[in-house]
């Protein structure tokens, strides 16, 4: 099995991403771009009709881009600035994934998807994408630090570093 895999469908009543392997920092800025390039061009206070959900069955491991990247989506959906978010993970998965940090309190997580699945399906390759992807490893690691968990100190420091990081490149 690749090591990361990221496919993406969509059916009348949602845009489907499964993660399958790792989930990493790339798969993570793809995420986020698929809630931005959902409202681009339309009306501030409107979004998609269509919930965004992820699902997590397959996926083995999420780097902390990666939830912070979820924690950030969350965040908006709770203040409607995009479209609704749906994390589908049962619950070994939700132990395996969030777990260590207890993430699950602040995320929408769901058990399983009731609406219709995709009928296709587009492997998206992401290990080839030439993105710098250090603002959103950034913005991630502060969402982290913002919660209520034991590691909140260490993202912190690793959004502190990462900050040092890009004022060192920029000058």
């Amino acid at each position: 099995m690749n090591p990361s895999m990221f496919f993406l469908g969509r059916s009348p009543d949602a845009e489907v991403v499964i993660i399958e392997g790792k989930g990493l920092r790339r798969q993570s800025e793809y995420l986020k771009s698929l809630f931005e390039d959902a409202t681009e061009g339309q009306d501030e206070n409107q979004v998609s009709d269509r919930p965004l959900v992820v699902m997590l069955d397959r996926c083995d491991y999420l780097d902390s881009t990666f939830l912070g990247g979820l924690v950030r989506l969350s965040k908006q959906n709770a203040h409607k600035e995009t479209r609704t978010l749906r994390i589908v993970a049962g619950p070994e998965t939700v132990k395996r994934l969030f777990g260590a940090c207890k993430l699950q309190k602040y995320l929408p997580v769901q058990d399983s998807f009731s609406g219709r699945t995709p009928t296709q399906w587009q492997a998206v390759d992401l290990d080839q994408a030439g993105e710098d992807c250090v603002y959103h490893q950034l913005e991630s690691h502060e969402a982290l630090a913002e919660l209520d968990i034991p590691q909140s100190d260490a993202f912190h420091r690793i959004a502190e570093n990462i900050r040092k990081e890009l004022q060192a490149r920029e000058g």
